[in-house]
């Protein structure tokens, strides 16, 4: 019974030595067997993560767990270092990379690579510059210049769920915060640790972390899409290294921006004696300041004021069914069109922004005609509207109505304005035309006497050519005046009798004299009938001359 004791102590001695050792499957170590060269996609411009020393060694967070990783499985690593991150991506997509050392899983990146889970986490936070805006979240980013990392996680990320915003796409951290100390961008969005990394070795002055996105920059390792043994052997490597070698690694690179309680202790040391004697100085100038806040004050609830009819004035304009939009006032390239573009023509609201996208989705046949007239009015400095058709993504043709205004913008003169879709009122229009060709076609060639007169006091208003040959009067002669005024009666003063008569029924076929403008009588029926003329009530008269069959039926 002793020795049960002893054997149990020194099994579980043993449990304990082996339970972190590093344990793969033989289907796992025969693909290592497979795969002694791993090539390793490296960006080496985005520090503290992984970058190039002075001496050109490959250094950083994912370096370290790169070197790691080689120890535990004993592989080769071959560094490919392409020109910049989006070219890493790219050959990532096609299968050029076994590794991608630190990346963040998005949804667009999801569709060609696979990943490990997370081994690095830190906050995606807003950088401003003091005497700028002072963003504290995404909301306040609207309406400013941002500046990202192109294709980073960040870029990605607000790329998909802000569409709006205005974002400027730099090749690395480095020029994001360039831009920023320059005045060129007014915010810039990044990774904690990189941010701090780069202003650190920049020493630029008035930069500060403004505010916290609800996103986290979690690193992971990324491979190829169909690799899901390698991700298997990775995840055990992450699990493998103990919490001192991360504590190790982490300390070495990015040291207390993770531990945010030593920065408390910091602030207890150093920021308290700091307070103190700031507070000394607040109170001799307490009456200066006092003025001064109510100033600030003013103009901070100015400036909430602008910047809740800013959110207002976005609401309306991306709830209207036109679309609103702004271009520049040299060459009509849009800068910004509002999301209804995109459901009206079809295309995405990204090529909108192209250079010469807006000539090419004109319709040929209205093209020199809309362009010369939009330049000639630009140039003179005046507000213009313009009706022409467009081309859509699935190839229909649509008449749009372009209302344009001219603007200052930031010192500088900008188009913006509205566009309309109006195929359904051209149509309309169409039809009114045609519908009126129609009727002045049969008008004019009916062989019988046709005429419209207004139903108050019998004027005519309109006669047809059968008229002018049968009463030997013409159109311009007799328009304004009533038919007893010229004589067309062959009863005298039976004129307004009869129009009183038709001002409260019709007159269906009515046997009359009636004279020509020589003098000579004939017989004719009469039928008259009261209609509304857009806003004028009116009658139209019909005489058919039936004096040869008057004759004949004599004879």
């Amino acid at each position: 019974m002793p020795r049960l004791p002893t054997v149990l102590l020194l099994s579980l001695l043993t449990w304990t030595a082996t339970a972190g050792a590093l344990t793969l499957t033989d289907e796992e170590r025969g693909w290592l067997a497979d795969h002694q060269e791993l090539r390793l996609g490296v960006d080496a411009s985005w520090p503290p993560f992984e970058y190039r020393d002075e001496d050109g060694r490959y250094q950083g967070l994912a370096a370290d767990y790169v070197r790691l990783m080689q120890d535990r499985l004993g592989v080769r690593i071959k560094l490919i270092e392409p020109v910049n991150w989006s070219a890493v991506l790219e050959q990532a997509r096609n299968n050029q990379l076994d590794l991608l050392p630190g990346i963040m899983s998005t949804p667009e990146r999801q569709g060609f690579l696979s990943f490990t889970r997370p081994y690095l986490d830190f906050p995606i936070v807003i950088l401003a510059h003091e005497g700028g805006p002072q963003p504290r979240s995404l909301k306040d980013l609207y309406g400013l210049k941002v500046a990202v990392v192109e294709n980073y996680a960040p870029h990605e990320l607000l790329r998909t769920h802000h569409p709006d915003l205005n974002l400027v796409a730099m090749p690395n951290v480095s020029a994001t915060l360039q831009a920023l100390a320059t005045d060129k961008v007014d915010a810039v969005v990044g990774d904690l640790a990189s941010s701090v990394w780069s202003l650190r070795q920049l020493k630029l002055e008035g930069l500060y972390i403004s505010g916290e996105t609800p996103y986290r920059y979690q690193l992971a390792m990324g491979v190829p899409k169909d690799d899901k043994m390698l991700v298997g052997i990775l995840d055990k490597v992450l699990a493998d290294i103990s919490p001192a070698e991360t504590e190790a690694i982490q300390q070495r690179w990015v040291g207390n921006v993770i531990d945010h309680r030593t920065l408390w202790t910091d602030v207890l040391l150093y920021g308290l004696p700091a307070v103190l004697l700031l507070s000394i100085v607040l109170a001799v100038v307490i009456r200066i300041n006092r003025r001064l806040s109510s100033e600030i004050s003013r103009r901070v609830a100015l400036e909430q004021e602008l910047r809740s009819s800013e959110y207002h004035y976005r609401g309306l304009v991306e709830s209207l069914s036109a679309i609103a939009w702004e271009a520049s006032i040299s060459d009509f390239t849009y800068s910004y069109v509002s999301p209804h573009a995109e459901e009206l023509l079809g295309y995405p609201r990204a090529h909108w922004l192209i250079p010469g996208f807006w000539r090419n989705i004109i319709h040929p046949a209205d093209l020199t005609r809309t362009e010369s007239y939009c330049y000639a009015e630009t140039r003179a400095n005046r507000d213009h509207s313009v009706d022409y058709r467009v081309i859509t993504a699935d190839g229909r043709c649509l008449w749009v109505r372009d209302i344009v205004s001219l603007i200052e913008h930031g010192h500088e003169p900008v188009l913006r304005g509205l566009m309309i879709d109006i195929s359904e009122a051209k149509r309309t229009e169409e039809a009114l035309q045609l519908s009126e060709q129609k009727f002045a076609s049969v008008f004019q060639q009916c062989p019988d006497i046709l005429v419209i007169a207004r139903l108050s006091d019998g004027c005519l208003m309109e006669v047809n050519k059968a008229f002018e040959d049968q009463i030997g009067l013409s159109a311009e002669a007799v328009v304004g005046k009533t038919a007893t005024e010229l004589n067309i009666w062959g009863i005298q003063g039976v004129g307004p009798g009869l129009l009183q008569r038709v001002q409260t029924t019709s007159i269906r076929n009515l046997e009359m004299p009636f004279l020509r403008s020589n003098g000579q009588a004939f017989t004719g029926l009469i039928s008259a009938e009261p209609f509304q003329l857009d806003t004028t009530e009116a009658l139209v008269v019909v005489v058919r001359d039936i004096t040869q069959l008057k004759e004949t039926q004599q004879r």
